[in-house]
Order: structure tokens, then sequence, then C-alpha cells
């Protein structure tokens, strides 16, 4: 999330400094893991045995939010007589035939399911409660450390961090990604989570949920914002032909039971934020002024019309048709029939240069300059050449980076390199030669690869740079040392010698600590 969900990530960093506990489950340790108060190292693919496992602790140790579980979740409703547990790996009602479900014995006794028999109590033993913790007793703690890896110790360390996180006054959210949305039991596994959440208490409460991360504009923003064609905000059913009153559209869309039975309150509601104050009973709170679909309008769609030529521009965003969709060919050849092609992202992705790199270019198939939307790139070489070099650059960086701290950690174990001995000649002498020699090298190829721009130093010593690009070759006035800058968001710190004043040798010594920072407001006095 870290990395993937930065804007996202700094609320999550928000609530930690305000005193939230971040667990992270991860097989990889990852930036997230590093900012994160328990990391998990999980064995891939065990995500089932793992919630499954705290699912069970928080029933048999009786730590489950036990009021809100009984009157805001169906744990207390009582199943009619013919449902079974899955003895022989098959829930009742399994049809071999079929190969399907009937789901008649999964009714709740009576029939009714607006108005269940419950069991407050959470004791009869057909109530959903019980069949849940039959269910999940098979996950005990050895089961969960033997397939998922993880040892006892941090399991009850997460598990009571989620405890804590339970109640009347507090909440924990869980945040998955895309390795649970795309994975073989995937909604098996965020079923799992959910079960887990309404155990704590964390449905339907601020602060709570289950949230899915996944990609902004193509996933999350499809169905959220949403940016496909057939559904409002919600979740809520765009209007078709047919639904041409309000009424009509309410009738075909409403639910009798659940939560879809409010549907009128929900698209009241957007139909409000939407129009504001234009919005009334009187004119259906502007339902008439909403667009009403007239035929399929999805991106496969748009291919076709594409190739049958009746489309002739596209703006593209937060996907990528000319690789990442089934078909990739004819997704290509249908972008090519195009007159203009406006693809918004941070770099050129296939779909921005098929026209002149892509395997039908390669066969003939196509020919860029009988695609309308080729696009004359005259410093392409240049733009590539320049690109190699900052891969070179950035490579050369780390190894300089090691390098010098490799010799100055060789050195100050070896008693070369102290405070007290600063003062003394031979030890500037070998010092300097370490810096000659950890530098040398690495500048000589830079200079070659890349042209630097000098930026001085306000004087010898100690300094902070704003402002530096990395490549930039940084001089201490007056001195004959350089070096360049490595990093430039995060603060590095290097310990080199470079001539002083003598007036700053007598009081400061001649060990130095240079910090290059690219947000630091004024310089650093030495130490």
């Amino acid at each position: 999330m870290a990395e993937a969900h930065p804007v996202g990530f700094r609320w999550v960093m928000k609530a930690r400094e305000r005193g939230a506990t971040i667990i992270h489950v991860d097989p990889r340790f990852s930036r997230t893991s590093a900012l994160a108060d328990i990391w998990v190292p999980i064995r891939a693919g065990s995500d089932i045995a793992f919630l499954g496992g705290i699912i069970r602790h928080l029933i048999e140790n009786d730590l489950f939010f036990r009021e809100y579980v009984v009157h805001y979740t169906n744990a207390s409703c009582i199943l009619s007589d013919e449902y079974r547990d899955p003895e022989d790996g098959y829930f009742s009602g399994w049809n071999e035939e079929r190969r399907a479900y009937e789901g008649n014995s999964w009714l709740y006794k009576g029939g009714d399911l607006s108005r269940p028999l419950r069991d407050p109590t959470l004791q009869d033993p057909q109530c959903v409660f019980q069949k849940l913790r039959r269910h999940f007793s098979r996950y005990t703690l050895e089961i969960v450390e033997k397939i998922c890896g993880i040892p006892p110790e941090l399991f009850h360390k997460v598990a009571n961090a989620l405890v804590a996180a339970s109640g009347p006054e507090r909440t924990a959210a869980i945040c998955y990604a895309v390795g649970w949305t795309q994975h073989s039991k995937g909604v098996q596994i965020i079923r799992a989570a959910a079960i887990l959440q309404l155990l704590l208490g964390n449905i339907g409460r601020p602060g709570g949920g289950i949230l899915a991360l996944r990609g902004h504009a193509s996933i999350q923003g499809s169905t959220d914002i949403p940016t496909l064609y057939d559904i409002l905000p919600g979740y809520l059913a765009m209007p078709r032909k047919g639904d041409e009153t309000l009424q009509q559209y309410l009738e075909n869309y409403t639910k009798k039971t659940g939560l879809w039975a409010d549907y009128p309150k929900y698209l009241v509601s957007t139909l409000k934020a939407y129009y504001g104050k234009h919005a009334t009973a009187e004119n259906d709170f502007g339902y008439c002024w909403l667009p009403k679909l007239t035929a399929n309008h999805s991106f496969f769609e748009y291919l076709y019309d594409m190739l049958d030529g009746k489309m002739e521009g596209m703006f593209l965003m937060g996907q990528n048709p000319a690789v990442g969709a089934p078909n990739a060919r004819l997704q290509r050849k249908a972008l090519s029939k195009l007159k203009w092609l406006v693809v918004r992202e941070m770099v050129e992705i296939e779909s921005a240069n098929f026209w002149r790199e892509s395997p039908e270019v390669e066969r003939g198939e196509l020919k860029a300059e009988e695609i309308d939307i080729e696009i004359d790139v005259p410093d392409l070489d240049q733009q590539l050449a320049q690109a190699h070099s900052q891969a070179v650059l950035a490579q050369k960086s780390l190894e300089l980076a090691k390098s010098t701290n490799d010799k100055w950690q060789q050195l100050w174990h070896q008693g070369v390199v102290s405070e007290l001995d600063a003062e003394d000649k031979s030890t500037s002498q070998a010092t300097n030669q370490a810096n000659t020699e950890a530098f040398a090298a690495n500048l000589r190829f830079l200079q070659q690869e890349v042209a630097f721009q000098k930026v001085t130093a306000p004087f010898a010593g100690t300094i902070t740079v704003r402002n530096v690009n990395v490549g930039d070759l940084i001089t201490a006035n007056n001195t004959n040392f350089e070096m360049f800058h490595i990093q430039q968001m995060n603060p590095l710190r290097v310990y080199f010698r470079i001539p002083q004043p003598e007036h700053r040798i007598s009081r400061w010594g001649k060990l130095s600590m240079f910090r290059l920072e690219h947000k630091a407001q004024r310089p650093i006095r030495a130490r």
C-alpha cells in the first residue's frame, strides 16, 4: 500500500500518529512492512487458514463483540432443520446432476427472511452462530502454524491487537489488494474477512469495514465513482429504455427485502447530490435529466465500432488495451483505425506507441505512415539515451554509496578514523586517501556519462544543499574535494574529511559530516 497507494497510505500514517496499530500481512517485507507495527510473513495462498484461525480464537475465547453480533448480524437466526454442514465436502442442497446447489435448505426456520426465528443467547444448535463455530473449529493454532508458517506468539499478537480495536468505542479496518481479488479462492477469502469484521463489530461503523485497494482508475474508480457506463454511484443501475419515469425505474430495481429494499432512498440521495435545490419531489428529484441507456456501451463494443469506422477518437485513461486485454492483436488493430487518440499516463505505455512498436508493425500488418494517430518524435533517440544515462547513474550511485560506507566502516573499526584523533595529520592523510579511492573512479565514470551541473556549497565543512538534482556535482568553497548528490528525498549522511581553515580546525577538528538534504532550510554545523 505504501508504494501502490501512496496517497491513501498517507492517512494510514496519520492514524498511526494518533495511536492506531498497523498490521501488515504479506509474504514479502516491503515498505509497508517497514512502517507497520506488526509484520506477519505468511505463506502465499494460506489466507483462509489464517483468517479462520482468528475467527475460531474469537469464538472459543468469547472475545467477539457480543452486543453487536446479536443485534446487528444474522448470528442469532435459526436455520431450517434440513440444513447440514459439509460432512463430505458439500453443504446440504447439492444437486449432483445439475452440479449446483439448491438453496431451499438454507432458509431460516419459518421461511420468512425478513422476520426469522432468533435465539439471542446464541446457544441453539441450528442458529447461524453455532454453525459458524462448528465450521471454523478446524482452524486450530497448530493447523494455522502448519499451513501459514505463523508462530503462535505472532498469531496471538495479531489477535490481541484486533480485539483491542473492537468494541463500542473502537473499530478497525481490513485493507486488501488485488492479491485477494484475483486469487482462485478470492471470494472465500473476502467472505472470511467479512465474517471476522462482523464478529469484531467493524461493519457499518466509522473507521471499520473492508477496503479493496484496487486500480485507481480502472477498477476502483469504475465501480465507486463510477466510470462504468451501466451504473451510477453507489452501485445503482443506470436507467435504460423503459425506465421512463421515476416510478417505473424504482419498480424495476427495488427489492422486497434486505438493504436494497431502501433503493428509493439511495437514488433520491444521489439525485439530490447531483442537482441540489433543483431536485424536488414535484419534478421527481430531476430523474428526467438522467440519460437513458439505449445500447451496450462497454469497451469491447467500442472496439467493434473502431474497426467498423464508426468511432473517430478516444480518451484512454487508466487502462492499456494494447497489451492488457484479451485478443490484444484485435485491440491494436482497432486503435489503428482511430483518427485521434489521447492517452493520459505518467509514462509512455504500449497503447501510446503501438503504431511504431508492436508485433503488427514488425510483421507489416500495420504501417505507421498509414495510421492517423502517428506521432512525430524527432528526439526519441535523445530521450532513450538520456533514460539510459539516468539508469546508469542510479546504479553507480548505489555502488558508490555502498563502497563509501564499506570503506568507512573498515577505517572506523581499524581505529584510523575517530573524533579523538581527528586533528592528527596522519589520520587526515589516511582519510583523504580513502575518500580519493572511494570517489575517484565513480566520478570519472559519471563525468563521462552525465554532464554535471556544479553546485557550490556556502562554506567548507558540513554543508546542506537544497534544490540539488541527482547527478549534480557538489564542491565545498576553497577546497578541491568534490562529491555528487546520491539521494534527493531522504538525507544521506557520509563521513569524510575536507580541508578547512585553521580557526575551524582548532574548535571542531577535521572530521565533518556532510548531510545532503533536499528540504533543509539552513546549514548544519559540523560535529
